[in-house]
């Protein structure tokens, strides 16, 4: 069993617990408890495990009658090639914008649009892992979401550019 606690003091996360297998290494649950939480807030993981082979026939795959199959892999390949090669942003696009770090990290995305009424009603947002907040600066919406308290999202809020 792995378990960390975050350092930070803004961090919602009040630890991390990881089940590994002790012969394959491989993660078999995961749950994270919000600070001064009793019990996971979330939890992942396997009720029952098998490392035998894998029967072949559960990969195999047949579309119905009336579908149309096609192979996309050359357009899949050519639009990540695509976009590997786009490092440029148009100018006076704004960027999102990230603070913190670890499990303190939150996310500001400019939006293009206004929120609709649906999500700002539900907004500023506080659960015991995640908080998100839309703030106004200078002309653009932001949406702010992050693993932190609100009051954390309005000070990285009145950072922005």
């Amino acid at each position: 069993m792995l378990r960390f606690t975050p350092s930070s003091h803004t961090t919602l996360v009040g630890d991390v617990t990881i089940a590994i297998d002790a012969q394959t290494r491989l993660p078999l649950d995961v749950s994270i408890t919000p600070r001064g939480g009793a019990s996971p807030a979330i939890e992942a993981g396997f009720t029952a495990v098998s490392f035998g082979a894998i029967d072949p026939s559960m990969f195999a795959f047949t579309p119905p009658t009336d579908a149309t199959v096609r192979d996309v892999t050359d357009e899949v390949s050519a639009a990540v090639a695509s976009a590997a090669h786009r490092k440029d942003i148009p100018s006076g696009e704004q960027r999102s914008v990230t603070a913190g770090s670890c499990l303190d990290t939150s996310v500001a995305v400019p939006l293009k649009r206004p929120l609709p009424p649906e999500v700002t009603s539900l907004l500023p947002y506080s659960g015991p892992l995640e908080s998100a907040i839309a703030v106004e600066r200078d002309g653009t919406t932001w949406l702010l979401v992050g693993p932190v308290d609100i009051a954390t999202l309005q000070a990285r809020a009145d950072a922005l550019p």
